[in-house]
C-alpha cells in the first residue's frame, strides 16, 4: 500500500512549517527544536570552530525516516527535519505531490540521502531507487542511510560523459557543498573559507550505461553536481532521445559563474525538454528564461523542473 492522499497532505503541512520555523529568528527556531537547536548552535559556534570536529549523529526527517548527518552540514536537518533552503523546500513539496508508489527515481549528487530518503519513501518497496554521490565522506553517510530501504542502491561514483575516473575536490563537513569536479565556480567561496579541499581521483559512471545496464527508465532524476551539469547530461544523450519522465536540476545564477548550467540548459533545450519553476504549493509554471526568473526574484539558486514537450 503507497503513501495515502491524507499521509502526503501531513507531510506537506509539515513543511509549511518547517518553512516558517526556517525563516524565523533564532527565538521561534529555539522553540521548535530546544534541545536539537542549543546542542547544534552550541557544537557549531564552539566545539566545530575550535577543534574542527565533525559530529556524525541521529536526526528525524519530516517523512519519518531517520536519517545520519554530520554536523554542521547537516544542521538544518537535525534541527529542523528537513533542507531548509527555499528551493529545497519547494523540491521538496514537488516530490511529495508527484512521485508515486513503484516509480524509478535517480539521484545523482545524492549527499547524505535527504532527497533519497524522500523518495524511497514514496515509491516504496515496489520501486527503485539508485543514489549517487562521489565524496567519500557523504558516501559513508548515504549508504547507512539507505541500508534499510532494499529497494535502493548507493553508487559511490562521479556522473560524467564518459567512465574512468575524474579529478574530485573535497571539502571538510561545513563547506561540503562545495564538493565538486569544477573548483572554478566556487573559487570566491573557497577562499573566504581558507579550505583549499582535498584534490582525489573518483571513479566516473556515464548514467546512460547505468540505465541501459539496470534496464531502467526511470520517471524522476534529481541531479545536484556543482559545476558538472553539463558533463552529465552529454552521458545521458540516449534518455533525453526518449522524451519521458522529469529532471530536477539545480541552476545558478549568472553571477556564480554559471557556465555549466548554461551549456546544461542549452542541451535540455536542443533534446525538446521545457523549463518549470516550483510554486510555493510544489506544483510548477512553465519558465522560459531561467535567468530573468533568478534576478527578478533575486534568487542565487533554484531547483529547475525540465519536462519533454
Amino acid at each position: 500500500m503507497g503513501i495515502s492522499t491524507q499521509q502526503k497532505n501531513n507531510w506537506l503541512n509539515k513543511l509549511s512549517a518547517i518553512e516558517k520555523a526556517a525563516k524565523s529568528g533564532p527565538i521561534k527556531r529555539l522553540l521548535y527544536a530546544p534541545f536539537a537547536y542549543l546542542a547544534g548552535v552550541i557544537h557549531h559556534r564552539f566545539i566545530y570552530q575550535l577543534l574542527r570536529y565533525p559530529w556524525e549523529t541521529n536526526a528525524s526527517t519530516f517523512f519519518g525516516s531517520p536519517m545520519r548527518v554530520l554536523l554542521p552540514a547537516g544542521l538544518d536537518i537535525y534541527l529542523l527535519n528537513a533542507k531548509t533552503h527555499d528551493s529545497e523546500i519547494r523540491l521538496a513539496k514537488y516530490m511529495v505531490k508527484h512521485l508515486q508508489e513503484g516509480q524509478t527515481v535517480i539521484d545523482i549528487g545524492a549527499h547524505y540521502g535527504f532527497f533519497s530518503l524522500l523518495a524511497a519513501k514514496i515509491i516504496g518497496k515496489q520501486g527503485r531507487l539508485i543514489a549517487i554521490e562521489a565524496a567519500p565522506s557523504n558516501f559513508a553517510l548515504l549508504e547507512k542511510n539507505l541500508r534499510a530501504h532494499t529497494q535502493a542502491q548507493a553508487l559511490q561514483r562521479a556522473a560524467s560523459n564518459k567512465k574512468g575516473s575524474l579529478t574530485f575536490y573535497e571539502f571538510p563537513p561545513l563547506y561540503s557543498e562545495y564538493n565538486t569536479t569544477d573548483s572554478v565556480q566556487y573559487e570566491e567561496a573557497v577562499k573566504a573559507s581558507g579550505h583549499t579541499g582535498e584534490k582525489i581521483e573518483v571513479p566516473a559512471i556515464q548514467i546512460d550505461e547505468l540505465l541501459h545496464a539496470e534496464k531502467l527508465k526511470p520517471s524522476f532524476i534529481k541531479m545536484d553536481v556543482e559545476g558538472a551539469e553539463a558533463l552529465v547530461l552529454s552521458g545521458m544523450q540516449d534518455y533525453l532521445s526518449l522524451q519521458q519522465g522529469v529532471l530536477a536540476m539545480e541552476y545558478l545564477a549568472s553571477d556564480r559563474q554559471n557556465e555549466s548550467h548554461q551549456k546544461a540548459a542549452s542541451i535540455l533545450k536542443a533534446a525538446g525538454w521545457l523549463s518549470y519553476i516550483i510554486l510555493a504549493d510544489g506544483q510548477l509554471q512553465a519558465c522560459q528564461d531561467i535567468e530573468a526568473y533568478l534576478e527578478s526574484h533575486h534568487l542565487d539558486s533554484d531547483n529547475i523542473i525540465w519536462k519533454a514537450t
